[in-house]
């Protein structure tokens, strides 16, 4: 008998009024509220039609929100199970508007499954998947790449650090020494005077997580992850969502996955790629990854809802 997989997936309305004051009482700087970091693009609704479409297994979905809802989500669908951060964390750590903190604590949510998928709000499944395509043999698939990784510069950086520090107080051993760097590497290491370490580096895709991996880190840096949780906004010490699927690499309990099981597109106005994408079929999931805030924001998500609605036009079960 196969195990049971859910999907969880996490959104904000960074729209919502009461979400926007609560966030500036909170916030220490500009930047914790910059707009590229919060701001939604509509692409969830068509995650959920391409779920329905191309994984009609799943067994339940995990919607996670401060306790929001787009007007036309359907919370009667049987697979649908709506999640507030206050359901599973604890209450000293709330608000908090710091994605480590939800993706640190996703194994507490109630009801989910041993096994389970975690996608962002930017995803979609591009071509049909299997339970298999994400789990075998009880074991998550993964892609194990390694890169230089520097403890500087943009805060994804140094929190991909700090994974990779934990990761190696662990697993050193099972870690390559060094890494050869290039000639752009070993200038910034001479103008930073800093040597990057070899670590693990991540995918922009759905992740196949244990529950039991998420438990197992907490029990060894229980003491880390409460601070982190601390941080009400995402800062330079944290460790995300990648620890725990670093951990499962390296720690064995996986089994490798190909390479290109998804696309990432750093969306800054290509449509035609995300139409290609989309379309092709090559790839079986797409990150829509968006961090060029002086785009034409406006413009540019009417291009893409047309874009995703020519490749998904039925409404799903989890409409209204």
């Amino acid at each position: 008998m196969e195990e049971k997989i859910d999907f969880v997936i996490t959104w904000v309305d960074e729209k919502d009024e009461e979400w926007q004051r609560e966030a500036r009482k909170y916030a220490c700087s500009k930047d914790d509220i910059r707009p590229d970091r919060f701001r939604d693009w509509g692409i969830l609704r068509y995650l959920f039609r391409s779920i329905e479409a191309h994984a009609p297994w799943v067994n339940r979905i995990y919607f996670v929100t401060c306790g929001q809802k787009p007007v036309w989500l359907n919370t009667a669908n049987e697979k649908l199970v709506c999640v507030k951060h206050e359901d599973f964390i604890d209450a000293r750590y709330l608000p908090t508007f710091n994605s480590c903190v939800i993706e640190d604590n996703l194994h507490r949510i109630p009801g989910l499954s041993e096994q389970f998928v975690y996608f962002n709000d930017d995803i979609i499944i591009t071509n049909d998947v299997k339970p298999s395509d994400f789990f075998l043999e009880g074991r998550p698939l993964d892609h194990r790449q390694y890169a230089n990784v520097w403890n500087h510069g943009d805060m994804a950086f140094r929190i991909n650090y700090n994974c990779n520090a934990v990761i190696r107080k662990y697993f050193a051993s099972d870690m390559p020494e060094n890494l050869k760097k290039t000639a752009r590497e070993t200038l910034k290491g001479l103008v930073l005077r800093q040597k990057p370490i070899a670590g693990l580096t991540y995918d922009h895709s759905p992740t196949a997580f244990l529950k039991s991996t998420f438990t197992e880190v907490w029990d060894r840096e229980e003491a880390y992850l409460s601070d982190v949780c601390t941080h009400r906004f995402r800062t330079g010490e944290d460790v995300s969502q990648w620890l725990f699927k670093y951990w499962q690499i390296a720690s064995g309990d996986y089994l490798e996955r190909s390479s290109t099981n998804g696309y990432y597109l750093l969306f800054d106005e290509k449509i035609p790629l995300v139409t290609e994408a989309l379309n092709n079929g090559r790839y079986k999931t797409m990150c829509l990854n968006d961090t060029y805030w002086k785009m034409d924001y406006n413009a540019n998500k009417e291009k893409l809802t047309q874009a995703l609605e020519t490749s998904f036009p039925a409404e799903s079960s989890f409409e209204i």
